[in-house]
């Protein structure tokens, strides 16, 4: 993926004195392209998605034109620089994301959701974060880095699903439908998968043998099993995914050998995957069978 990388140099009330423009691969910046005269370098801006969490961080020098480092922050523009900004602290001592105290290297993790230019699914263009140093006691340098956030990962927004099931007498089956409403910022058609897995809490033992039962999104028209076993699924591609789990009765056999389905408290985790691989945050639903 290629990024566009605009720099601008400023000083003193933040007149512009040079521009710069070129193109770079997966935001890397060259340092043999970053103006000699400026004291910041390897700017970085990364969104971690399953932590809604944004990330800052910079190369300060302690010293630029005689003076010593006052401060440093950023500014936050998000996709659009005409809409104002978030300021956000970076510090280098070794808390709220910066790792190693010390070494020059300033930083910050924040929550999305405290930006007022929160990151949104809407958010496939360039981002742009001014990174700025106070030199002396008014002296502004900065370095405006635009960067993409690359592959949206999937959301679960909801799942729809009973949380008490009366499990049938005799040899009877009840098909309970399970549904959970997913979304992908990149387009639903990216996504590859979704499901979960069941977990007995009374037992502390997974289910299906640990494996991932899917939900479909394709109207119901496929037969996944012989000889006529659909999803249930209502509409093709509408972001709800669908299938009919069913509930065995007392008359199959022992719970044991899963002949008969168990009664007791389960855990219900739902997650989706992308097609870049990328997985979605997980969600819990507890159930009940008597």
């Amino acid at each position: 993926m290629i990024v566009g990388v605009k720099f601008f140099i400023y000083q003193n009330n933040f007149s512009l004195k040079f521009t710069f423009l070129f193109f770079i691969f997966y935001s890397c910046l060259d340092p043999d392209r970053i103006p000699p005269d400026n004291p910041i370098s390897n700017p970085e801006f990364s969104f971690m998605q399953d932590q809604n969490k944004v990330y800052f961080s910079a190369n300060f020098q302690e010293e630029y034109q005689g003076e010593a480092l006052d401060s440093t922050f950023v500014r936050w523009y998000s996709s659009s620089l005409a809409l104002g900004f978030d300021a956000v602290a970076l510090n280098d001592d070794g808390i709220n994301g910066d790792i190693i105290e010390g070494d020059n290297i300033f930083a910050r993790k924040i929550s999305n959701e405290s930006l007022n230019r929160a990151i949104t699914d809407a958010d496939t263009g360039f981002l742009f974060a001014d990174f700025t140093a106070i030199y002396g006691g008014g002296n502004y340098v900065g370095l405006l880095d635009s960067a993409k956030v690359g592959n949206l990962i999937p959301k679960i927004i909801n799942v729809i699903a009973d949380t008490l099931i009366n499990r049938p007498e005799g040899r009877n089956i009840n098909l309970i439908k399970v549904k959970a409403e997913v979304a992908d910022g990149d387009g639903n058609e990216t996504i590859k998968w979704v499901g979960f897995t069941s977990f007995s809490l009374r037992d502390n033992e997974m289910m299906n043998n640990g494996n991932m039962i899917y939900l479909y999104d394709d109207g119901g028209t496929e037969i996944l099993y012989p000889p006529d076993f659909t999803s249930g699924d209502s509409t093709r591609d509408d972001g709800i995914y669908t299938f009919k789990i069913p509930i065995y009765g007392d008359g199959f056999g022992p719970e044991e050998d899963d002949d008969t389905t168990r009664t007791g408290a389960f855990r219900w985790r739902f997650s989706a995957q992308d097609m870049a691989n990328d997985y979605s945050q997980t969600i819990d639903h507890v159930i009940v069978i008597q």
